[in-house]
């Protein structure tokens, strides 16, 4: 399966750059963005908690994880020391992919490791640079996985209308089924 990465954070020198610093250009970034940014709001606010996430429409899927540039780290040390701005300030952001929708058997078999991939492609030639552009990057194929289990999980736990749901709980692979096989 064909996906492109999709970037939003900080860097050494510069702030979020919207609309995105990686965009594949089939993808309307001013409408993903007011997503990303609530779920970027949230983060901070909880704390960094790691959050999966999964936006789809007719035309294409984005999925991905907000977490911190360090949590990418841990699939590749090279990562390491790209994890602060120039304040010394710890950095996060949302890290993904986007597909373009077509009829699927199957969805993507996609891991924090793939973002840590397309981080180090993307991110670290212009960690420095003070003036930013949104670079429309090449895909990367992903093998596919079957999901077998079409069952909507239960959340875990509701505070304030909203549902929290564990790794294990399977959401996340649900959701991915939901936007790429049972598209209506």
């Amino acid at each position: 399966m064909q996906c492109y990465p999709v970037i939003y954070t900080r860097t050494y020198q510069t702030d979020f750059y919207r609309p995105f610093h990686v965009c594949p250009d089939f993808v309307n970034a001013d409408a993903v963005y007011l997503y990303i940014e609530q779920v970027l709001k949230e983060y901070y606010v909880n704390e960094g908690q790691f959050r999966q996430i999964v936006l789809s429409n007719p035309e294409y899927c984005i999925f991905g994880n907000t977490c911190y540039i360090e949590k990418m780290a841990e699939y590749d040390q090279n990562i390491s020391n790209y994890t602060t701005d120039n304040g010394g300030r710890a950095i996060y952001g949302f890290f993904g992919f986007a597909a373009r929708m077509q009829p699927y058997q199957a969805i993507p078999d996609f891991s924090l490791k793939n973002c840590s991939d397309a981080f180090i492609k993307y991110m670290i030639p212009v960690w420095k640079e003070l003036i930013q552009q949104t670079q429309i990057p090449e895909p990367m194929q992903f093998p596919e996985k079957s999901y077998i289990n079409p069952d909507k999980p239960e959340p875990e736990e509701v505070i304030l209308n909203c549902s929290f749901f564990t790794e294990a709980d399977g959401l996340f692979d649900y959701m991915l089924f939901q936007a790429f096989c049972n598209q209506k």
